[in-house]
């Protein structure tokens, strides 16, 4: 995985965490939104991050190719913004019910 990280250009290592400064501003624009009628007051409790942590980093083997390389995932949970897209998942499902979208191409 270091190596992943060195060698790569699209990480970056940074001299100071960016997390709370995120979370504050991600706080004063849900706020904004609460007070302009946009989201409900369960929403902006539900969505309001508290606590948020980096991004975690690890590495999935790639078997099924010769050497057996790292595949780098960055995982999301417990960031900042986390909460906040699992309310817009749950906003805009409704989009995908189209019927224009294929479900499953078996049912032609």
């Amino acid at each position: 995985m270091e190596q992943i990280f060195n060698e790569s250009k699209a990480f970056k290592q940074l001299d100071e965490d960016p997390t709370i400064q995120k979370e504050d501003k991600l706080q004063r624009k849900l706020l904004h939104l609460k007070n302009n009628g946009f989201l409900t007051d369960s929403e902006y409790k539900f969505t309001r991050p508290v606590g948020s942590q980096p991004g975690k980093a690890y590495g999935l083997l790639k078997i099924h190719k010769d050497g057996v390389p790292l595949r780098p995932v960055i995982s999301a949970c417990g960031t900042f913004n986390y909460k906040l897209s699992k309310l817009l998942v749950n906003k805009l499902k409704h989009l995908r019910a189209s019927p224009t979208i294929v479900i499953d191409t078996f049912k032609f």
